[in-house]
């Protein structure tokens, strides 16, 4: 009977803290204002904006084309879609199952 009254005061005392600790959250949630409406300019460099997603057909055709890729050279992925279906395609460069070819030699799959 008194282990499970610590478990209950345990319970209580936890979610007590958790209540207190997140009522400053939920204060500046309340206060918080509407984001100011950004303005599209072209003045990054680095910046792509695109209009429309890359068109895929339902047999994913041409996605090496029409999607980005991201990575950092041991481990990449594209992602490419549509709003009703998106795919994202993941490399990584210990699942390179070919071999150096002769024009290659050193080439090891990276």
């Amino acid at each position: 009977m008194r282990r499970k009254m610590k478990w209950r005061v345990l319970a209580s005392a936890c979610a007590a803290a958790m209540a207190v600790t997140s009522l400053p959250y939920m204060a500046t949630q309340v206060n918080a204002e509407p984001a100011a409406v950004t303005q599209q300019t072209g003045d990054n460099d680095l910046k792509l904006w695109y209009t429309s997603p890359a068109d895929i057909t339902k047999y994913y055709e041409g996605w090496q084309e029409k999607s980005l890729p991201i990575g950092n050279g041991a481990i990449g992925g594209t992602v490419f879609g549509g709003i009703t279906r998106e795919r994202i395609q993941l490399n990584d460069k210990s699942l390179w199952s070919g071999e150096p070819s002769t024009s290659r030699p050193n080439y090891n799959g990276g």
